[in-house]
């Protein structure tokens, strides 16, 4: 499944149920309470009280854990990250006045995003996921999404791009100085692109 298509699937099941319990800790303690987050494609924002108990532990300690209410479905959706909470006032205007939240943010903060207790806490997912108790009950493994993987994916195309690139380099300084035997005869024993450059170079000086 592309992540995409994972995306989709996480922002429906988060609009349906609507509520979450949202897990912060207080020294080893760990506490849990109800909130109503709003997901603006990969990141989560939860509006709440600047001076609220889950601002202050989320100021010691950012890790935190989203659980979302199960409705009818049985859809288990949990979000695995870590929290702050967003200070600049162009921001928090910015989400305000985008809709992020489906209900009236000026029930709770008549002043706007302006207002003192306003507090903007964002959550960057580290691991999300997506099961059913259906699915559970058939033995099926969750769908989870992890930051790490889009990070190894994003370095391992950068490193590739280099390796190509060394490796063309390679050819082009090596040209003249190696015989066409001796190309031949590193590539066949360097299988690995960079391996490949690295060898060339090394046998050309």
């Amino acid at each position: 499944m592309s992540d995409s298509t994972f995306w989709d699937k996480v922002h429906a099941a988060a609009a349906k149920a609507t509520w979450a319990y949202l897990a912060t800790a207080k020294g080893a303690q760990p506490k849990v309470r109800v909130v109503h987050p709003g997901f603006e494609g990969e990141r989560v924002w939860v509006a709440t009280g600047r001076a609220s108990a889950k601002a202050v532990h989320v100021d010691k300690n950012p890790k935190v854990e989203l659980f979302y209410q199960i409705g009818a479905d049985m859809v288990h959706l949990t979000v695995t990250g870590s929290a702050k909470f967003v200070e600049d006032l162009a921001e928090k205007k910015r989400v305000w006045n985008g809709k992020v939240f489906d209900y009236d943010l000026s029930q709770f903060w008549p002043g706007g995003a302006e207002s003192k207790d306003f507090g903007l806490m964002l959550i960057t997912p580290d691991r999300v996921e997506l099961t059913s108790l259906p699915e559970m009950m058939t033995g099926k493994k969750p769908e989870v999404w992890r930051a790490s993987r889009k990070k190894g994916v994003t370095r391992a195309r950068v490193l590739l791009r280099k390796s190509r690139a060394l490796r063309r380099s390679s050819f082009r300084g090596c040209a003249s100085l190696c015989p066409d035997g001796d190309i031949r005869r590193l590539l066949k024993n360097t299988p690995r692109t960079a391996a490949r450059g690295l060898a060339l170079v090394a046998a050309c000086r």
